[in-house]
Formats: structure tokens, sequence, C-alpha cells
């Protein structure tokens, strides 16, 4: 995820580079060098260059389904790195010999089209490598990259546009694309869909995961701009939320591995996140209405609170990002597609909706933003607290986790009442590799559960093929006894 959130941010704070001073997106005054390296793109033209990333980031996502299921969460990830990554090398050079914003636009709209499939499939890809009680911090390693990307894009971005060669900032473009591609290689030979199919783990590591995985469903219950120091502030919060993400997925796996309710800890964060951030934006809107106080006062103020609010809403990875992969395991990548629906929504009309709301020379206007966000903030998480939970429902289930880890043994009907025994996965596992292949004529049968469905073994069969090496059910004849 940090190198996708790279190559998505680098154009954010690049931005302010790539345009001439008539052109900037905020309203203060920006003393650049002019050069052929810069360009007149109006700030409703950087808008729609946003935007577009974001509108086909939207329109994957009803394909993201599909694309998992046919090819593989791997594989679909594989697509969307490549596209990104060719799209990242690209931006520097149409934007500096094509100029127009509009190839700028369908560039960054075939980016957005690989960037809207990678959540729904690395979700896909957590849901099948983590048991639940270790979700949240899955969720929390997946999630912290988008919080790394953007604060390394926006510090090594100001780093790099100051450089004297070609304007500094296409080489964040061409870095992030080298960086990008690196990651492929490791990923294409290390990155698998399911633990069984790795050949990286040992059957120490296979056994953990696949038996964390069954224990846990038995017991569910403006002026010249300071590159450097803008970037710096800028990715305070990001840095902050980085710790935080791991401190309160930490805090609510240990809570689940005591046997609390999933529930209870699923809301609980939710609450934190929404409520709690929702207070830091009317706190940074109360700050904005205090022109008396000293522009400095005001600064470190308005750091602060975005800084605990970011670290608040960290609180949303053990809340509604871990539900979304726990509540329909085998639905893993519509569910997410779904939620990321309204996700990319809200970015797609945010430009516009900010922009209208803002446009204003004063400073001062921006604090109706944060008594939007703490509105909308406070209403997502009333609605999550009546309606949502972190439960996984019936019909979620994988195929394989339906089948019961039983092994009973039983008489033929002879008139007494039939017997049963438990039997240990373990040793079931030694007797079918001294078994070998069964004989049709053979009244006796073996039967195991593969995740899609149920199959007889034979000579061929390795227990490490199995979905969870689940063995659901013996039935062994056993001759009357001779009275």
């Amino acid at each position: 995820m940090t190198i996708f959130s790279i190559m998505r941010s680098s154009l954010s704070m690049a931005m302010v580079a790539m345009v001439r001073e008539n052109a900037t997106m905020n309203h203060g005054q920006i003393l650049l060098k002019p050069d052929k390296y810069k360009n007149d793109w109006t700030p409703e033209q950087q808008a729609q260059i946003f935007t577009t990333f974001y509108v086909t980031a939207f329109l994957a996502l009803f394909i993201t389904n599909y694309l998992c299921k046919k090819l593989g969460a791997k594989n679909t990830i594989t697509i969307a790195l490549v596209i990104n990554i060719i799209g990242s090398l690209l931006t520097p050079f149409v934007a500096i010999f094509l100029r127009s914003y509009y190839w700028i636009a369908i560039v960054r709209a075939v980016m957005g089209l690989g960037f809207g499939v990678t959540i729904p499939a690395c979700s896909q890809i957590i849901s099948t490598w983590f048991p639940l009680s270790e979700k949240s911090t899955a969720m929390a390693i997946f999630t912290i990259g988008n919080q790394m990307g953007i604060a390394l894009a926006m510090f090594f971005t100001a780093y790099l546009s100051e450089l004297p060669w070609f304007g500094g900032w296409p080489f964040s473009f061409i870095a992030s694309g080298i960086l990008g591609f690196l990651f492929l290689v490791v990923w294409q030979i290390r990155a698998e869909n399911k633990p069984r199919y790795s050949n990286y783990i040992t059957a120490t590591e296979l056994e953990y995961i696949q038996g964390r995985r069954r224990r846990q469903r038995a017991n569910t219950i403006v002026r010249p701009t300071p590159y450097k120091t803008n970037g710096i502030w800028s990715a305070v919060p990001f840095i902050v939320q980085i710790i935080t993400k791991l401190l309160f997925a930490s805090i609510a796996d240990s809570l689940k591995r005591r046997n609390y309710s999933t529930n209870l800890i699923t809301k609980i964060s939710n609450n934190i996140a929404s409520f709690g951030t929702a207070l830091c934006m009317l706190g940074v809107a109360v700050v904005y209405s205090r022109w008396t106080w000293s522009l400095s006062l005001r600064g470190f103020l308005t750091t602060l609170l975005i800084s605990c609010s970011m670290g608040l809403f960290s609180a949303y990875v053990p809340g509604y990002n871990t539900a979304l992969v726990s509540v329909a395991p085998e639905f893993t990548a519509f569910v997410s597609s779904y939620a990321q629906l309204y996700g990319m929504a809200a970015s797609t009309l945010s430009p516009y909706v900010i922009g209208y709301i803002t446009n204003s020379p004063s400073v001062y206007s921006w604090k109706y933003v944060f008594y939007m966000l703490a509105g909308v903030l406070a209403v997502t998480g009333l609605i999550f607290q009546m309606f949502g939970h972190g439960e996984t429902e019936s019909w979620g289930e994988p195929a394989s986790a339906c089948a019961s880890l039983r092994l009973s043994s039983t008489n033929q009907d002879d008139g007494n009442a039939s017997s049963s025994r438990q039997i240990s996965v373990q040793m079931h596992n030694q007797r079918l590799l001294d078994e070998g292949p069964i004989d049709p004529r053979s009244k006796k049968q073996s039967r195991v559960s593969y995740k899609d469905d149920e199959s007889t073994p034979g000579a061929g069969l390795k227990l490490e093929d199995l979905e969870n090496d689940v063995i659901y059910s013996i039935d062994e004849v056993e001759e009357k006894n001779s009275l």
C-alpha cells in the first residue's frame, strides 16, 4: 500500500512546483522561477486532474470482485502495479512536452483504474492469510502504508522539487516509478493468493495460520513556498497515524484473544474514531475563527489538533476496516469494493465541494469545511453504532469452514445404538498418509473437504493440497461382535 500511496500522492505535493505563480491552488503568493518546466493550469483544471483519478478508481470497484475471482487477488494487484508504474513514469514527460492538462488527466485516470482495485484485492489476501484474532493488526499494517506513502511522498517530493535540474519535481515521479518496479519484482516472487500455495512458509507456519483460523471460528462468540518545511509539517499527522494504527490494532487483537466480544471491540473502536475525530475537527474550526490569535499559535494548535484527529482516526482499523474483512470472508473482495464505492464517490466530489466552500481569498472560509467534516463523521459513526457489527455472518463463511472438525466412527446398523468417538486431526492425517489409494470395492470410504468441492483421495493426493486440511468424516465398517 505504501508504494501505491507514494505513486498516488506525489502529484499532490509536486503540483505546487509544476504550475506557475498565477495558477496555484491556494490564494497565497508563491514566488517561483518561471521556466519551461512550469505549466499554466488554473485551479479548476488542477481540480479536474485530481478528480479524474478518483472517478476511474470508483468505476474500477465494479469489476474488482470479478477480477479477483477470475485472475486471483495476486494477479489483480500485479496489473494495478504495472498500470501505476507506467503512469508515474509517464507523468513528467506528458506534463513537460504535451503541456495540456487533458493529457495529465488521462494519465491519472488510467492510474485510478489500477488504484481502485488495490484495496479490495489486498483485503481479500488479508482475509485468507490471517485469523480473525489478528485481522485488526493485519489491516493496521496494510493501511499504515497509506500514511507512510503520503508522508514519504510529501517529504521527498518537497526535497526533490528544490533540485536545479529539470525543475526538480520530475524526479519524484521517476523515483516512485522505479520504486514501484522494484516492489513488483519482489511481489511476483514472494506473494501468493493463499498460504498453502506459498513456497516460503514452513509446515509449522501453515499449521499455525490454519489452526488459528479454526480455533477462532470455534471461539467466536502562501508566500515563497518553503518546500522542505511544508513537506515535513504536512507529514507529521501521517507519522502520528502510523504509530496509533499499530497501537489501536494491537489493543483490539489483545482483547479478542482474551475472549472479549468482537462486536463490542469493533463498535467501541469505531466510536473512538468517529466522534473523537469529529471533536478535533470542531476544534480546528474554532481555531480558524480566532483571528485575533497570533499566526504562530493558530498554526501550532491546528497542527496539534489535526495530528490528534489522525491519531484517533486510526481506531477505524479495528473498527469498520476489520469488520469489512470479517463479516463475510468468502466475499471479502465484493464487500470491500462496495464499501470503497462510497469512499471513491466522496474523493471525487470533495475537490468541487471544498473548492466551492473556500472560493474566497480569506483563509477563514476553511472553518466551514471542518464543520462539515465533523458533521459527516458524527453521522456515519452513529449509523455504524446502530447497524454495524464485526462478527462473521453464517452466509459469508468459506466453504471449507462449514465442514465440521469432528472425526467420527460409526458401526453398521445392527440394531444397536451408533457410537462415536473424537479423533484428532493429526492422527487422521497420518492415517491418510499410510492408507494409500482406496479400493473402490471396499466398504471403507475416506473423504476430504476442499474449498469448493469434495473428492475421494487417490494415489496422487497430498495433504498440503487440502484447503485448511479440513477432514470432516470417516465412515468405518466394523465387524459385528460374535457372541
